[in-house]
């Protein structure tokens, strides 16, 4: 079985010499940026950043609680029912803020017949 000839030392340097010698030369070949145009660079970012969660929180922050409210207010207002039908919107609306009414009382109720 044959090993692997081990390269010498001096190649090992010539290599590391020669990997910083590329990376000198592309660093120097970028033009420096100045110092006002890295903090308008940054400015730039940091207000990107800003309108993005500005964006996605309204999206998950706020309309999650309106679309809750709205729902809630379809629902008692009776917005899913037949709107040329005057009578069942009427009835529909007192069915369900009797519901909503009947509900509170039950809950108040238990709540008073059980902390007696």
């Amino acid at each position: 079985m044959e090993r692997a000839p081990i390269p010498p030392l001096h190649t090992a340097y010539y290599l590391e010499n020669q990997a910083k010698s590329r990376l000198k030369k592309r660093m120097t070949e970028r033009e420096p940026k100045s110092r006002q145009q890295r903090q308008d660079e940054k400015a730039r970012q940091a207000e990107r950043a800003l309108e993005r969660v500005d964006a996605e929180g309204e999206a998950l922050g706020t309309s999650a609680f309106a679309r809750t409210a709205n729902r809630a207010k379809d629902h008692l207002g009776a917005n899913d029912a037949d709107p040329n039908d005057p009578i069942e919107i009427w009835g529909t609306r007192i069915g369900r803020i009797g519901g909503v009414i009947f509900a509170i009382f039950l809950v108040l109720w238990l709540v008073n017949h059980f902390t007696r």
